[in-house]
């Protein structure tokens, strides 16, 4: 097993605490992964229109095989979750060293079915 994780902010894009979301996160990561580990965090980015964005955050980090399974999981976590929180995006690391960003804009009707299925688990 390797780390794979994940970054969730802590206030959403409209300075809204989203210590709810954490809760229900954290308990999905244990159900899904058998634990995880919280680390705060700092992290920013620059947009195309060049302004700089700066937030605190948690870093979740999950023990994790490197499967198809497990990096679908976690991605469909940080999904649920990114949108939940209104972001834009989720970073996620896989227990292989990749990363992605998993958009969590839901515009498709595909993805919105998902997020509802994933919801009612």
């Amino acid at each position: 097993m390797r780390i794979a994780s994940m970054i969730l902010p802590s206030k959403d894009n409209n300075g809204a605490d989203l210590t709810d979301v954490h809760c229900a996160l954290r308990a999905v990561l244990c159900d899904t992964f058998g634990g995880f580990t919280a680390i705060e965090s700092q992290g920013g980015w620059k947009s195309d229109a060049g302004l700089l964005y700066l937030e605190s955050g948690v870093t979740y980090m999950v023990a994790s095989n490197d499967s198809e399974e497990s990096r679908a999981k976690l991605e469909s976590i940080a999904l649920f979750y990114g949108h939940m929180a209104d972001q834009l995006c989720v970073m996620v690391t896989h227990a292989n060293g990749a990363v992605k960003f998993v958009n969590c804009v839901v515009t498709q009707p595909v993805a919105r079915a998902a997020i509802a299925a994933f919801a009612s688990v």
